[in-house]
């Protein structure tokens, strides 16, 4: 099966974010089965910006940035993504990257606060849980603050 992209750019966020750091890294992805460790093909990729708002950052929005479909190896192509961190400066540090991994027959997958660092590519292999009958939850996947 061929792999489709779509991209999606929220409200010229990222656009300006580009402009303004120019730096840029990469995300690389590969999806399994928990299973077999085979790779999952099928499997929606949705990549968010959280923005967090206000002084005291009591509010948030999630905007999806880009939306893939992983190929008969679980994969997806390698995404360029603006850097979002700015290393020693943890006040400017409020946006943070998500990522949803969901496919049929498995439970859905989120992975929060993941980094894009410059000139580097960032790889994950997301394992997905088959599900299990009457039952239902989503697995979350929090990355801690490198900052």
């Amino acid at each position: 099966m061929l792999n489709s992209s779509k991209t999606y750019w929220a409200k010229n966020v990222l656009v300006k974010k580009l402009e303004a750091d120019s730096e840029t890294g990469f995300l690389d992805l590969n999806v399994f089965s928990e299973i077999d460790r085979k790779p999952v093909s099928n499997a929606k990729v949705t990549i968010y910006l959280f923005e967090t708002r206000g002084i005291y950052q009591e509010s948030a929005i999630e905007n999806e940035i880009a939306s893939y479909t992983t190929n008969e190896n679980g994969k997806i192509p390698v995404i360029e993504l603006p850097v979002i961190h700015v290393l020693g400066k943890p006040e400017e540090n409020t946006d943070e990257y998500h990522m949803r991994v969901e496919a049929s027959g498995y439970y859905p997958v989120v992975v929060m606060n993941f980094e894009i660092f410059p000139n580097t590519t960032t790889s994950f292999n997301v394992v997905l849980t088959p599900v299990v009958t009457g039952e239902s939850y989503t697995e979350y996947i929090i990355i801690p603050e490198k900052h």
